[in-house]
């Protein structure tokens, strides 16, 4: 089964259209992680079958809730991603934002030798106009330097910077796409990364598996009023790290909000001269030269977990939800998840739960010890992972 794992701070439509679309895009179970509470999609979440939605409340973040959106993120992928290495079998999951939606083929993918442990979704940005009459139906594709540099000659798009990648100024969110992976305690999910971490504490990239059935679309800013809203959450969500240019927009958009001769007609009038200034794409320009794309709406329909697996996971995610976030930090380095899920092992009874932490724990050892990492002398028994030495 594909899984997905986002953190979410969004309206009711956008949470519908969100769950709508990616269960019929080739994943077949949502995990949700609501960054605050909020009753309406709640209640909306809770009537899914497909949906497995987790509130981020204060009881949720031990010892305390990351100030950075960022680590937030990749915190309860990794957890959603433990979660799923105890619940055993042939698994993915995905982390994506709340805006974007799996492309993925899924008779190749289901196809994938079992060599492969990572993948990407190559990103497919939703074109930006101030409004559309209904469903976004173009995007686009990364360029070629050539194709790039023709733009900019003709003044579609801005000259890149020098310090970005190519495709950030034609782009206006990430270029790097989202990755998936089979879940494994011994690999840490990062934004739009995942890795190995060695034995010094340093990131080892897992290279990824690429291929052109393999994409997401991303419906980023692709309307005003989308732009406005989304902007006003990442005010709001805490410390958030942008590249250059993304941060230099954050900036005018929080003087624009900070303003106080501004009323609320002119804060809005205000945002949507930036819009139109910096986001706004040249629909006609890019479809002239034939740099767009329809994506084809799949009409894939979800898998369930067997009865049996289903309530296991809710068990888990009950442990989980419970325990020490830091295990699931990715920048907590010296935390190793196999320490967490042994720690768990001596405060849980059910012998489900027990079997799928403890088989965990054995198949992220054997990936340690295939990849040459072994355990110390005198490390504890066999199912409590001590510190690595490089074989």
């Amino acid at each position: 089964m594909i899984f997905t794992v986002s953190t979410v701070k969004d309206s009711l439509d956008n949470v519908r259209s969100f769950c709508q679309r990616n269960l019929s895009s080739g994943a077949d179970h949502l995990i949700i992680f609501l960054d605050e509470p909020d009753a309406e999609i709640e209640t909306y979440l809770a009537a899914q079958p497909h949906v497995t939605h987790v509130v981020t409340d204060s009881s949720y973040w031990k010892p305390q809730r990351p100030a950075s959106l960022n680590v937030r993120q990749v915190t309860n992928a990794n957890l959603a991603m433990h979660a799923l290495a105890a619940l055993g079998g042939d698994h993915w999951i995905f982390h994506i934002d709340a805006d974007e939606v799996v492309q993925i083929d899924r008779d190749q993918f289901d196809a994938l030798d079992s060599s492969v442990r990572v993948a990407r979704l190559a990103p497919l940005e939703a074109i930006s106009q101030l409004s559309w009459p209904g469903e976004v139906t173009h995007f686009k594709a990364m360029l070629s330097p050539e194709q790039i540099a023709e733009l900019v000659r003709a003044g579609v798009i801005n000259q890149p910077d020098p310090d970005e990648p190519l495709n950030a100024t034609y782009f206006r969110g990430h270029v790097q796409g989202k990755i998936g992976v089979r879940p494994n305690l011994d690999i840490r999910m990062q934004l739009h990364r995942a890795v190995f971490t060695q034995a010094d504490g340093g990131d080892k990239v897992i290279r990824p598996y690429d291929a052109p059935w393999l994409n997401q679309l991303h419906y980023e800013s692709h309307s005003g009023e989308e732009f406005v809203r989304k902007w006003m959450a990442h005010l709001s969500a805490g410390e958030v790290r942008f590249r250059p240019r993304r941060s230099r927009l954050s900036d005018e958009i929080k003087a624009v909000v900070a303003d106080v001769s501004l009323d609320e007609s002119g804060r809005k009038a205000r945002l949507q001269q930036i819009y139109h200034d910096q986001i706004e794409d040249d629909f006609e320009a890019l479809q002239q030269r034939g740099l767009l794309v329809e994506p084809i709406l799949a009409d894939h329909v979800p898998a369930s977990l067997p009865e049996g697996q289903e309530l296991l996971l809710d068990r888990l995610f009950d442990l989980l939800i419970a325990s020490d976030k830091r295990f699931a930090n990715p920048q907590e380095v010296s935390n190793w998840p196999q320490d967490g899920f042994a720690k768990l092992l001596r405060v849980t009874s059910d012998d489900a739960v027990r079997h799928g932490l403890q088989k965990a724990i054995n198949q992220a050892e054997a990936s340690q010890e295939a990849r040459g990492l072994e355990l110390r002398v005198g490390s504890p028994s066999r199912g409590l992972l001590g510190r690595f030495r490089r074989k």
